[in-house]
């Protein structure tokens, strides 16, 4: 149980500094390319950081989603289903948005007409990929191996939530 505890401080310590890491470069220098891939450093680093310090399993048993195919295709369902709601709620409200305000907060970041597309990319698919791995995946998953489930319920809840109310 001793190295149970030992690892949950491990895993604590390394997502936390991690998502602290990344607020405080968001708020040094918000410049779209380097903050991602800042963010893609980090949030591999800290399961590699884990695994090499807890010499646990495998580092893919860190990434892993095993469970019951039935959940894994309702959750990814829902999640098509969230998206596409998102869509229908864009073009609804086209006309209401300020396309103007828009592509000039854009251009404030850096991101041009040319490569907005790859930011799309990035944003919808790389981001949120990185954000389930290592929130969901990492966090969530290695404490609740542990034998730490409802801390890992909480902790990866309210870890994800404060990352991203660090980044507004």
């Amino acid at each position: 149980m001793k190295s149970e505890r030992v690892n949950l401080i491990r895993i604590v310590g390394l997502s936390v500094a991690s998502c602290l890491i990344y607020t405080l470069l968001l708020g040094a220098s918000y410049q779209y390319f380097y903050t991602a891939a800042a963010k893609l450093a980090l949030f591999l680093a800290a399961p590699v950081c884990y695994y090499f310090l807890s010499k646990r399993g495998r580092l893919a048993d860190l990434f892993c989603l095993r469970g019951d195919k039935k959940y894994i295709k309702i959750s990814a369902w829902l999640g098509v289903a969230a998206f596409a709601a998102v869509i229908t709620a864009f073009f609804a409200l086209r006309k209401q948005l300020d396309a103007q305000m828009i592509l000039d907060g854009l251009a404030k970041e850096g991101i041009t007409k040319a490569a907005y597309p790859y930011v799309f990319v990035h944003i919808v698919v790389i981001n949120a990929l990185l954000e389930e791995v290592f929130f969901r995946g990492f966090v969530f998953l290695t404490l609740f191996r542990l034998g730490f489930q409802r801390f890992a319920y909480v902790f990866s809840s309210v870890l994800f939530a404060l990352y991203h109310i660090a980044m507004m």
